[in-house]
């Protein structure tokens, strides 16, 4: 009897870590449980692949520039990542939370 096969197929040459680091995309969504539990803060994340992505770049040519061969591996980089401190830093309006809807804007006339 033969064995049922998953419809994503790898290359037999191909391990799962070769994967991940041929396809960074499969490891930074294999982050998103950490991307954070409100829904803005998840919608935020899914859209911020390619920021983060050239973070990581960055910081490989950092390393280069000073002389150093480069060491860290994209999934090394997202398990250091701290997600949650990267999205409080935001600007209140971009994360989603505006006080509008509650206090209007105030507003001067001076006579």
């Amino acid at each position: 009897m033969a064995t049922p096969q998953s419809p994503f197929q790898l290359p037999s040459f191909l391990d799962p870590q070769e994967m991940l680091s041929a396809m960074p995309e499969a490891s930074y969504f294999s982050f998103q449980d950490q991307f954070g539990q409100a829904p803005t803060q998840r919608r935020f994340f899914q859209g911020q692949f390619q920021n983060i992505f050239n973070q990581f770049l960055g910081g490989l040519g950092k390393q280069i520039r000073q002389g150093e061969a480069p060491t860290n591996t994209f999934e090394d980089f997202m398990g250091n990542y701290n997600f949650g401190q990267q999205f409080g830093q935001l600007p209140p309006s971009v994360r989603g939370a505006t006080t509008s809807r509650f206090a209007p804007s105030a507003r001067f006339l001076n006579f």
